[in-house]
């Protein structure tokens, strides 16, 4: 065995040559921290295109005047003013503006009926159909035909209780969600909040009737309502992770969903390479009715390079990154057809790397101090946007990253920890053909800093563009274009489908320094793919030709075009 002083000088003679290697395969060979910029702004399944949706509510027949009204026998009556009792919603001033033209005159009962009418129809046409304004008998016995005050009695509608049917530990959730459109009833507002619950990732299926209550104003809401599926596991393998620490990984998730009944999820992942072994945990909880909703991951990776040449110098690299953050949905609108969210949030995220040569802390990697540490504090600033039809949907992402000189981050090298990122994402899923689906993905970072590899543009890759390497080139900019159109040809009574998929891509990555500018900074691709789905099972390949050729390939499946993905998910 070589003393630790014959280590250390091979580390010092060898540090240059494998660096060289890395220089010349113009590649990142070093595994990314999971959640990095490779990694896309919004999982695809989050924005399949939706089915269509049953009605939501089931209205009764409104009953009568709750309450006795004047005798339509009255004598004309000279109106001089109206007063209003019992009202909340609007004021005073805004239905005296209704009342105005039937004051300072004659009117007959048909009047009166009209004045009623016209002002039960403005809180119908503001959504409170359950409520209406009458003219009791009780405070208008008395009144002077000369120069009479009526007075209209406002009976706002509301939900007295709810009678919930189902998962019970829905109901504090579901309640949390339509309680604010009960007092006073407002019909549109208790519908779209049901539409909401439908789409809902906790709920599977959600139905409600208003049935009357213990008074004409008073009605009860009765909710049915379905849980999803508690746990959701996933176990799969691809050849989707760099093949520097074994392309090939198999992966087992497991999600937890409302255990609690807070809307609480948690999810549990491993991965496993034959040079990596991946860890992530995410926690997140909605903390108002609005679904804002605060989470935080811990995700780890370790790594070490297997691919030749480089394995015989042991490069090994430890990664661990810690994610606070919270999204808060502004606009969230559903109809019968279409499914509307606008979302902003804000993160902080914390990313620790070590690398080590030979057992050695060594800097590899760029901005990596001597100690071949590199720690990273950054700042997000996010907002999302989604629109689904049955026949189409579209995603675009926005996020602004800030790298910040705190918490002891690896500042003071070209490139460093400091830095500002601005990255993009649109997705467009289409329905063509009847039951084909196109889909259009775009991607773009733009920053004027130099990078250190966690926070760069990824190009090449099953998740990019294939027929190359994951990770082929790293850019402290760029952009991607990608397409594809899955074309079913085979399908059964039973579920199962087999499609095939003609795709094709491009991307374009530079840097901002010249001494770092890419050999090579286009990518571009076509090919073919192949997909069978039978319930929840799932499995793709695909065959990729590039157009162009870049320094450092190797003989991967990935570098050979192929890349592949089996699925199977199992839900109780």
């Amino acid at each position: 065995m070589p003393s630790a002083q014959h280590n250390i000088g091979a580390v010092v003679c060898t540090g240059p040559v494998v660096l060289s290697l890395i220089t010349a395969a113009n590649a990142q060979v070093l595994p990314l921290p999971p959640n990095s910029i490779d990694e896309p702004l919004i999982e695809r399944e989050l924005i399949e295109l939706p089915e269509k949706q049953p009605p939501v509510l089931e209205v009764p027949v409104l009953p009568s005047a709750p309450i006795q009204e004047i005798s339509p026998n009255i004598s004309t009556l000279f109106v001089s003013t109206v007063q209003f009792v019992g009202n909340t919603v609007f004021t005073n001033e805004q239905l005296q503006a209704i009342a105005q033209p039937y004051t300072d005159r004659f009117l007959t009962y048909e009047d009166l009926v009209r004045l009623r009418s016209d002002l039960t129809n403005f809180y119908v046409r503001n959504g409170y159909t359950f409520s209406g304004v009458y003219i009791p008998a009780i405070g208008n016995e008395f009144v002077d035909p000369s120069d009479a005050t009526i007075t209209l009695q406002v009976a706002e509608g509301s939900i007295e209780r709810i009678v919930f049917v189902g998962d019970k530990r829905l109901e504090s959730y579901v309640r949390e969600r339509l309680e604010f459109a009960f007092t006073p009833l407002n019909q549109p507002r208790l519908e779209a909040a049901i539409r909401l619950l439908q789409n809902d990732p906790f709920v599977q299926s959600i139905s409600a009737n208003i049935a009357p209550g213990s008074a004409e104003d008073r009605f009860i809401l009765e909710v049915q309502a379905a849980a999803q599926p508690t746990l959701d596991i996933r176990v799969g393998t691809d050849n989707q992770r760099l093949p520097s620490v074994g392309s090939v990984q198999t992966q087992a998730e497991l999600t937890a969903s409302n255990l609690l009944g807070a809307g609480e999820q948690v999810r549990v992942s491993y991965g496993r390479t034959e040079g990596s072994n991946t860890y992530d945990v995410q926690v997140g909880a909605p903390v108002n009715r609005w679904n804002g909703t605060l989470s935080f991951a811990y995700a780890s990776i370790d790594g070490r390079i297997t691919e030749d040449p480089i394995e015989e110098f042991d490069i090994r690299t430890d990664s661990q990154l810690y994610t606070v953050s919270f999204e808060q949905p502004v606009i969230r609108k559903v109809t019968e057809d279409v499914v509307e969210t606008l979302a902003v949030g804000i993160s902080a995220t914390r990313l620790n790397t070590e690398a080590t040569l030979s057992g050695i802390p060594f800097p590899l990697s760029p901005g990596a101090n001597a100690n071949g540490t590199t720690r990273v504090t950054e700042l997000s600033f996010f907002q999302s946007y989604l629109n689904r039809t049955q026949a189409s949907a579209l995603y675009a992402g926005s996020e602004f990253n800030l790298g910040l000189d705190a918490f002891n981050a690896t500042v003071g090298s070209e490139p460093d920890a400091q830095y500002l990122i601005w990255r993009g994402q649109t997705i467009w899923l289409q329905r063509v053909f009847n039951s084909a689906q196109l889909s259009l993905t775009g991607a773009l970072q733009l920053s004027s800093d130099p990078l250190i590899p966690f926070s760069q543009f990824s190009l090449g890759g099953p998740n990019s563009i294939r027929g190359y390497r994951q990770d082929a080139l790293l850019a402290d900019s760029g952009a991607s274009l990608t397409a594809e159109l899955q074309v079913p040809i085979v399908s059964t009574q039973d579920g199962q489908q087999l499609s095939l998929i003609p795709f094709t891509g491009v991307a374009v990555g530079w840097n901002n320094n010249r001494n770092r500018a890419l050999d090579t900074n286009v990518l571009s691709s076509i090919g073919l793919g192949g997909q069978y789905e039978w319930k929840d099972f799932a499995a793709r390949i695909n065959y990729a030709i590039p157009f162009t050729s870049i320094a450092g390939t190797g003989d991967s499946l990935q570098e050979q075009g192929i890349d592949f993905e089996v699925r199977y998910r199992l839900r109780f």
